[in-house]
């Protein structure tokens, strides 16, 4: 085989593989040398129709039970990169209230535990319970008269306003 027939064949191979809708390939003869194109290349130029390649998402081949098994397979690997997911957002989560604890900051998120443990007890705490919740406002003063309001709903820290 000469090299231009070797590059004729894998140029035909690649324009056939490459495309996912029905197309039509050509060849001619130009020059003395056989050549392919996308577009008739000559007037005489030869049709040579192409089928797409039909890919499956499931392997094939599979004993009976295997396709199953690999479902499930997929499934368990799912749901342990989930937990994972969760367990890396509750650490950054315990991250962040642990570095406000610190600064003696109060912010979203935190407990009545905590907020006490970063601000101390407030001066007053109005409550609000209604059917689908449970609110408390805590009012700390400050300097002057500024006051601090921290908001919980169903015991978390939702905002902190002036």
């Amino acid at each position: 085989m000469c090299a231009s027939t070797v590059k004729s064949f894998f140029l035909v191979i690649a324009l056939t593989v490459s495309t996912t809708a029905h197309s039509q390939v050509y060849r001619c003869e130009v020059n003395g040398q056989t050549v392919f194109s996308q577009a008739p290349c000559a007037p005489d130029a030869e049709t040579i129709q192409t089928v797409p390649l039909q890919r499956s998402t499931t392997p094939q081949g599979l004993r009976p039970g295997e396709r199953d098994a690999l479902r499930q397979q997929s499934n368990r690997v799912q749901r342990e990169r989930a937990r994972a997911a969760e367990h890396h957002e509750a650490e950054r989560e315990r991250q962040r209230i642990d570095s406000a604890l610190r600064s003696r900051q109060v912010v979203p998120g935190m407990t009545p535990d905590q907020v006490r443990r970063a601000w101390g007890a407030p001066v007053r705490i109005n409550r609000t319970d209604s059917q689908h919740s449970y609110r408390e406002q805590w009012v700390y003063e400050r300097e002057g008269d500024r006051r601090n309001y921290v908001h919980f709903r169903d015991g978390l820290v939702t905002s902190v306003s002036r």
